[in-house]
């Protein structure tokens, strides 16, 4: 009878063992599976944040170039192509509410500026590129402190 109970308790140990075992195994597999799908998530956000960046400063630099050069009519025109195929192009994959608030603006002046027309003109043109500007920084620190910086 001692030996029945012994062997039913011996039985019990080695099940509750395989079963802590077991568990113990599913618990780590998905742990590690929670690790792996949060890190390449984090990978997502963070080359599309470098993807963001780079066509900010392709924009900016664009904007900027037409900025420094309103007296040099052709340099210009060339500049501002650049920045109106970024702007109906791949720009609006990546861009948040802020900068195309200022893409926006900055594209419908476009449509009336003409330069050196007026320093006025021209004052207002230089404040909408840098509006830009301020918006892809604003853009930029704003999406790495919501999605990178964790």
């Amino acid at each position: 009878m001692q030996n029945n109970n012994f062997e039913l308790l011996d039985i019990r140990i080695k099940f509750f063992g395989f079963l802590a075992t077991a568990v113990s195994i599913c618990l780590g597999a998905w742990q590690f599976s929670s690790q792996q799908n949060a890190t390449s998530e984090l990978e997502v956000r963070k080359n599309f944040w470098q993807m963001q960046n780079q066509l900010y400063a392709e924009i900016c630099n664009n904007a900027g170039a037409m900025a420094a050069n309103l007296a040099e009519q052709v340099v210009f025109e060339q500049e501002k192509k650049k920045f109106l195929a970024h702007y109906y192009g791949e720009l609006a994959l990546v861009e948040d509410s802020l900068v195309e608030r200022s893409l926006v603006e900055l594209v419908s002046y476009l449509d009336v500026y003409k330069p050196n027309l007026g320093v006025e003109m021209d004052l207002k043109f230089k404040e909408k590129v840098l509006a830009l500007s301020i918006a892809c920084k604003k853009s930029s620190v704003t999406f790495k402190q919501d999605n990178l910086d964790r």
